[in-house]
């Protein structure tokens, strides 16, 4: 995704007054975070080589402050985490392969997906959302009532099967589908042949089905894209993070720096375990956390 296109859809998002919008294929290399010119966060996660793939979450900048940390999984996979008055709400973030890959990598997704999903502390309100290259279409039978509703559109395909599948066994319903919408506001990706396909969703858990009032798409929308905007309406609290409260992420990648802070502690507690029995044992505890606290502020980068 070039600069000129993010900050037209930026602005779109901005125009209908969406707080929290995922991104999928916006084919940037590496992970990390940004600021954009206009304003909001976006976190992003990317593959070794920029022009394929990659997932990324923008945030008001409303949000910003709720925000209680990210974890960029993969060049298909990510999540965003906010501080909520009762519950959080984790978003997964998703760009699964398409119709056209093999059989080992659309398994390889749905894999890492549920090791991201089992990651989520339990208590959390999840919302999975994003391109999943595949066509559910519309409850099938009464298995299926709190997965799939009415509303789909298409025939579902190998990949539909397997997102229900995925949907199942999670307990999740794919929240398209329950709402009644005019076609238009349906379908969220067109063919280069001019069809019209619903291929991009929006999960959530059904012991959370009132967090989701409605979903819909806006075709209006210019994203400078072949998908369309999809926009669900979510009833939930978030909460700012309190002064000081969000924790401090330090840049462990550097193998040398690893060394240095173990080399570090080494030498620190060889001095500690010299003055313990001289040392209550709730004393030597403060002072063993206040020793490794310091050790990486002075090893590691912020």
């Amino acid at each position: 995704m070039k600069a000129g296109t993010l900050s037209n859809v930026i602005k779109e998002v901005r125009r209908n007054k969406i707080i929290i919008y995922g991104i999928a294929e916006h084919r940037w290399s590496g992970k990390g975070h940004f600021t954009p010119a206009e304003g909001g966060k976006i976190m992003y996660s990317g593959g070794d080589k920029s022009g394929y793939g990659g997932v990324a979450v923008y945030l008001d900048k409303d949000c910003i402050n709720m925000m209680l940390g990210y974890n960029p999984v993969n060049d298909r996979i990510m999540s965003v985490r906010l501080k909520g008055t009762a519950h959080n709400l984790t978003i997964i973030q998703t760009y699964a392969p398409t119709t056209q890959a093999s059989e080992e990598e659309r398994e390889l997704f749905y894999d890492c997906l549920q090791q991201t999903l089992d990651s989520v502390q339990k208590q959390d309100k999840i919302l999975i959302m994003g391109d999943f290259n595949a066509t559910v279409s519309k409850r099938m039978s009464e298995k299926k009532c709190n997965t799939i509703g009415e509303y789909g559109i298409g025939t579902r395909n190998e990949a539909g099967e397997r997102l229900v599948e995925f949907c199942l066994e999670n307990n999740l319903f794919v929240a398209n589908t329950m709402f009644q919408n005019h076609r238009r506001r349906l379908y969220t990706w067109t063919h280069p042949d001019c069809s019209r396909h619903q291929i991009d969703y929006i999960l959530a858990q059904n012991r959370w089905r009132s967090l989701i009032m409605g979903v819909r798409t806006l075709p209006g929308a210019d994203c400078g894209t072949d998908h369309e905007l999809l926009m669900a309406e979510v009833k939930t609290r978030l909460k700012l993070l309190k002064p000081g409260a969000r924790p401090t992420r330090y840049d462990l990648t550097e193998l040398p720096l690893n060394i240095a802070y173990k080399l570090e502690i080494k030498n620190r507690f060889d001095v500690l375990g010299r003055i313990t029995e001289q040392m209550e044992p709730n004393d030597l505890a403060m002072e063993i956390t206040k020793s490794s606290k310091k050790r990486q502020k002075t090893t590691f980068p912020k």
